[in-house]
């Protein structure tokens, strides 16, 4: 049976919870050099961008502190006082941990090198002494993927797209944390090989800190065209994303995020379905 663990995030004033396997958290603290077992909390936190908490949870499920894991210098220790995570010293570790990129799967098992920021990501909890399945580098060698077994099977589809992962990120860095998840989040969707529209889509997500917009002149036969082609669902998310730029011109795709707190990947799918309709101008930047 699932345990549920619970605790307040100081940085975005939200009550959260955690549902875990008992199994799997006995199974952390066993590891663990302190007795308590790490878990990360991936949700839209401070200034709504999607952050990465790791909670340090014991045997008896209480959060007993918890850290946000951002780019591009320390993590901020945040410890329980009466039941208030507070802010403390900053940690300088340039390795990040983050035990799974999904909130209900396993997701991806890889380890990231990226030696232009001085980072190394470990996502789904591998262990030092584990051999990887494969690995990728980018053209400039400074980014480097390696894929460990997990209950995705690696395959030729995802074996391009990590190329072209590693290689994007060599050229447009993320300024944080979050869009690494939401980038392997965005792999993960995508079961066929790349397409120039999908390619497209990684790299404006990983620059969305630069990528502006700008509304075109259209009447409602061009919308009417869009959702006709890619589905009437798509009508109010689509409108509420033109109000949003609209309002304010200078917003980057990161801005509008916050605003409207959607996954970036789905931000960027409407904004390059309307760009094809000539609804939109993309600004990209980098």
């Amino acid at each position: 049976m699932l345990r549920e663990a619970s605790y307040y995030c100081g940085l975005c004033k939200q009550h959260r919870y955690i549902v875990m396997d008992p199994e799997d958290h006995k199974n952390r603290i066993t590891r663990s050099a302190n007795g308590l077992g790490q878990v990360s909390d991936i949700h839209f936190c401070s200034m709504g961008h999607l952050s990465i908490n790791n909670l340090h949870i014991d045997q008896h499920w209480a959060v007993r502190s918890f850290s946000l894991m951002e780019l591009p210098e320390a993590v901020a220790e945040v410890k329980v006082s009466r039941g208030i995570p507070m802010p403390t010293q900053k940690a300088t570790s340039n390795l990040y941990r983050i035990t799974s990129m999904l909130d209900d799967e396993e997701g991806y098992r890889l380890i990231l090198t990226d030696s232009k920021l001085n980072i190394t990501i470990n996502v789904g909890e591998v262990l030092l002494d584990e051999v990887e399945v494969a690995s990728f580098a980018s053209f400039g060698g400074q980014v480097k993927l390696r894929y460990f077994e997990s209950d995705i099977k690696l395959r030729g589809y995802h074996e391009m797209w990590f190329t072209e992962f590693v290689n994007a990120l060599e050229e447009l860095p993320p300024t944080r944390l979050g869009l690494f998840v939401e980038a392997l989040r965005f792999l993960w969707n995508v079961k066929q090989k790349p397409t120039e529209f999908e390619v497209e889509q990684l790299r404006t997500l990983l620059s969305s800190h630069n990528t502006t917009f700008m509304v075109q002149r259209h009447n409602y036969k061009v919308l009417r065209n869009i959702t006709n082609k890619y589905g009437a669902e798509l009508r109010e998310p689509i409108d509420k994303l033109l109000r949003a730029i609209k309002e304010n011109r200078d917003m980057t795709l990161q801005d509008i995020q916050v605003v409207l707190q959607e996954e970036l990947a789905f931000l960027i799918y409407l904004a390059i379905i309307l760009e094809q309709g000539g609804a939109l101008k993309i600004h990209r930047s980098v």
